[in-house]
């Protein structure tokens, strides 16, 4: 089997060749409602963690993808990088950071290292971080320091990563899969 650089590095390469790009931003994601029908809308990347393992997205608690996450946590996203021509489709599921009145009523600084007191940090990292027009999306009244009770952190656990290179010709496709152990295989595939 031919080696392949991990699809990581690819990637961290596809965003440096589009930094200047706003649109490299956007990314494709689908979800499936209670009846099986699928539905697929643009969303903004807003980071990896620290291993590339998981994409970290934002939404609203009250919009369409949310119920479609609650019964079904099962998803797809397609990014598309224009100038270089490739698609990444991730698969795998998503995990919903949302807000947790018992948890959020203490110091966020003086949590214990609990999975659900640093979900919640993350979450208010990410809040942080967003413009002020943002944050008044998800609320008129915003504090800028705690999110708002609508503001959810969607991250994105990827178990599969199908490539696709359409330049030059020959097009390259590279499926990566990643094993119960963790660890990830790539493997050549047409068309």
């Amino acid at each position: 089997m031919q080696q392949h650089p991990s699809w990581q590095s690819t990637i961290e390469r596809a965003l440096e060749v589009h930094l200047s790009s706003v649109t490299s931003r956007y990314l494709q994601l689908a979800t499936v409602d209670r009846h099986g029908h699928p539905h697929c809308r643009t969303i903004v990347f807003r980071g990896f963690n620290e291993g590339k393992n998981q994409i970290y997205l934002h939404t609203d608690n009250r919009s369409e993808k949310m119920s479609h996450l609650t019964q079904k946590s099962q998803v797809e996203a397609c990014w598309y990088f224009a100038q270089t021509r490739e698609q990444f489709r991730f698969s795998g599921y998503m995990d919903c950071i949302a807000h947790q009145p018992d948890i959020e009523n203490q110091h966020i600084d003086n949590m214990n290292e609990h999975s659900n007191f640093d979900a919640q940090k993350l979450r208010h990292a990410h809040w942080r971080n967003l413009s002020d027009a943002l944050r008044e999306s998800y609320a008129d009244d915003y504090d800028a320091a705690n999110p708002s009770e609508h503001f959810v952190l969607l991250r994105l656990h990827i178990t599969q990563v199908d490539y696709l290179r359409l330049m030059p010709a020959p097009h390259l496709r590279v499926l990566y899969r990643q094993d119960a152990q963790s660890h990830w295989h790539a493997e050549s595939i047409q068309p």
